[in-house]
């Protein structure tokens, strides 16, 4: 079997398994309240009844530890079901690069960087020698640099295949990024990159490109990514290295990019593409986790307790009015929604009331059933961010580029951790 035929059985085997699952990705949980429930099953939520509040953090947290555990929870129906989950996630993940790394920063690289930006070029710094060692390109644009990080180390510590030094450009639409980033520089005596502050979508990078060149991009987000990959169909652009991520800010129609998904297309929605760009192992054990967790019920409890109240009132296709700082979601619930209702000039309702309703056995009963539906909403999150990289190969594929997709950074310290390398 050819790799792009591989490839294309990996699609639909993710695709048809989400199209039997399309009203539980499609929208958020609360979006269609009070019908919400006629699309989960009633075993579902029932099944995650019986779980502690641990055993829900270990869950929702993706931790293996749970998942490769014997907990009872794993016979139920809707444990098979995220059990078969993770075993398609596992199938068909990309392949971790597993070329040993001889290269490490030097202690005054690692100024300004931040932990998780440290341990991201230090895992990029193997893929990049071997993508840049064998190319005959003698510039490289960073898009979506930012304030230059990777731009800087690029410029430092790779050469191409015939040992040239490689002229880098950062290219960054936010002129801010690039400023904080030469302020930064400037305590160097050397630094052997420039900036550009330029809009891609509008930018002729072959108009300023000597010679043939190469793109870089590490986490472009949404539609950049699938910038830099069309920039190589009609341009010098002999090769690009991209991880992508934000798939929230796609456009719709750049969901289903290649051919073959084109004719063989999962209807996409923005609920669902922001599920892709949440989908990710955490740390289970991390007391931080532990009370993002908890911080995530909370502000679900108050968002949806509204959106009941609002329901009441007729105006149930409101779905955005929950947004407030973290602080207010542990104020009491009656401050919270009379704030709220005040944008609708709803006057009816009192502190009383509110917080009668809210403390109600049957609110908080119907809260927890929403709030364990999305706990089960939220495992679908990978499948679709794997589906959206599975598509991004074909399209690649199809343009008869040379592909190699991997991971690159462990999930559960970068979560968007994919790259893609293409070469003509």
């Amino acid at each position: 079997m050819s790799k792009k035929e591989i490839i294309k059985k990996g699609y639909l085997d993710i695709k048809n398994f989400l199209m039997s699952y399309q009203k539980i990705w499609e929208k958020e949980v609360i979006d269609s309240y009070p019908q919400a429930f006629l699309e989960y099953p009633n075993e579902w939520p029932r099944d995650l009844e019986n779980l502690s509040f641990d055993d829900l953090e270990k869950l929702d947290s993706r931790c293996q530890e749970f998942f490769l555990g014997t907990h009872s929870f794993f016979q139920s129906s809707t444990g098979k079901l995220i059990k078969q989950i993770e075993d398609l996630e596992k199938k068909w993940a990309p392949p971790h690069y597993n070329h040993q790394n001889n290269l490490e920063l030097k202690m005054a690289d690692m100024l300004f960087l931040k932990p998780k930006k440290k341990y991201e070029i230090e895992q990029l710094l193997t893929p990049l020698q071997d993508f840049f060692s064998d190319l005959e390109v003698t510039s490289a644009y960073d898009l979506g640099g930012g304030v230059g990080h990777l731009s800087r180390i690029i410029s430092e510590y790779f050469k191409t295949g015939k040992n040239q030094t490689i002229k880098v450009t950062s290219i960054d639409i936010n002129s801010d990024f690039q400023k904080s980033g030469e302020k930064k520089w400037k305590k160097f005596k050397k630094v052997n990159f420039n900036y550009l502050n330029a809009d891609l979508n509008t930018l002729d990078i072959d108009a300023i490109a000597e010679h043939n060149y190469a793109t870089v991009g590490l986490h472009t987000c949404g539609e950049l990514a699938i910038s830099q990959m069309r920039l190589m169909k009609n341009s010098k652009a002999m090769a690009c290295f991209n991880v992508p991520c934000c798939y929230q800010h796609l456009k719709i129609e750049s969901a289903n990019l290649s051919r073959f998904a084109k004719e063989n297309p999962l209807p996409w929605t923005i609920n669902a593409l922001t599920l892709a760009a949440k989908a990710h192992y955490r740390e289970a054990d991390n007391p931080k986790h532990k009370k993002s967790f908890q911080d995530k019920w909370q502000v679900k409890n108050y968002r949806y307790a509204l959106q009941m109240i609002l329901c009441k009132h007729h105006l149930n296709h409101i779905s955005t009015v929950g947004e407030a700082p973290m602080k207010d979601y542990y104020q009491p619930f009656a401050d919270y929604a009379l704030a709220k209702l005040k944008q609708f000039k709803i006057t009816n309702e009192t502190h009383r009331s509110l917080e009668i309703f809210y403390s109600s056995e049957a609110t908080q009963s119907r809260l927890k059933e929403l709030f364990l539906c999305n706990i089960i909403r939220w495992q679908f999150g990978r499948l679709l961010e794997l589906l959206i990289i599975y598509d991004r190969h074909l399209w690649a594929l199809e343009q008869n580029f040379k592909v190699d997709c991997f991971s690159v950074f462990n999930e559960r310290i970068s979560p968007r951790n994919t790259a893609f390398i293409l070469k003509k």
